[in-house]
Parts: C-alpha cells; sequence; structure tokens
C-alpha cells in the first residue's frame, strides 16, 4: 500500500510503472481492477513519463472496472474497517508512521491469512439477481 500526500495523475502514475516494472517485471500482461474514480485513467502515464515509456507500461497493463454497484465491494469494505479499527484507531502525526503502520497491518494480515466470511454465494446470487436477467422463450 502506498500512502501519497495528494491524489492527481502523476501521484498515480508512478505506483502503475512500480506494479509493472518492480513487482511484476515478467509479466506479459496484468490485469487491474479498479474503481471508477476520475484519475483510474492510464492516460496519466503520458502525464508522467515519456511517450514511448507511457506506451510501454500501458502494452503490459489491462483494466477492469468495478462495477458501480456490487455486494463484493463491501467485502474491500469490510476489510478497510478493520485497517481503520484496528490499525489506525489513534491519530497518526505524520506520513512516514502512517506508511509504517499501514505496512505493518498489511502484512500481518497478509501472513496471518486473514479472511472475510462472506454468505452471498452463487446459489443467491442467482435468486436474487433473476430480475436482472434477460428471460428467453425456447421455440
Amino acid at each position: 500500500m502506498d500512502v501519497r500526500a495528494r491524489r492527481t495523475n502523476r501521484d498515480f502514475a508512478g505506483p502503475i510503472m512500480e506494479l509493472a516494472d518492480l513487482h511484476h517485471p515478467e509479466a506479459g500482461r496484468i490485469t487491474l481492477l479498479m474503481d471508477k474514480l476520475n484519475l483510474h485513467r492510464m492516460g496519466c502515464l503520458y502525464e508522467a513519463f515519456a511517450r514511448d515509456e507511457a506506451r510501454r507500461i500501458i502494452e503490459r497493463i489491462e483494466v477492469s472496472q468495478t462495477p458501480l454497484h456490487g455486494s463484493w465491494l463491501k467485502m474491500v469494505e469490510c476489510g478497510l474497517t478493520v485497517l481503520e479499527q484496528q490499525c489506525l484507531a489513534n491519530r497518526i502525526g505524520d506520513r512516514a508512521t502512517l506508511r509504517e503502520r499501514v505496512s505493518t497491518c498489511s502484512s500481518d494480515r497478509t501472513t496471518q491469512r486473514s479472511k472475510i466470511d462472506w454468505p452471498f454465494h452463487t446459489a443467491a446470487a442467482s435468486f436474487k439477481l433473476r430480475p436482472l436477467c434477460p428471460k428467453f422463450q425456447l421455440a
């Protein structure tokens, strides 16, 4: 996790390059699941890097956008709530301390293989989403 002072296109481009070049240099294709925040666009790479460098990174990235409504997003919210309550409950005076706490908490949860027990499974989804599915008539 990365903590930044601001939220700009250039601030977003740095971690994308790190993901591609430092964390997954061997991957031919990287799929990113992102929300629809206005700066979550691959065009930000052109603002941060030279044209050829931006193009090189973009060619390795495939972006999937989260739906506006989805029950699985609740799992993400649960994870952020755990982070907030367990790691960020007290006032944090500086960015370095915030980075350290978020990193430690994230590493601990990964090491412990923490999970969220989510009861919304395929059968329940099929029933609940039935009105949204197209209806077909067989001849």
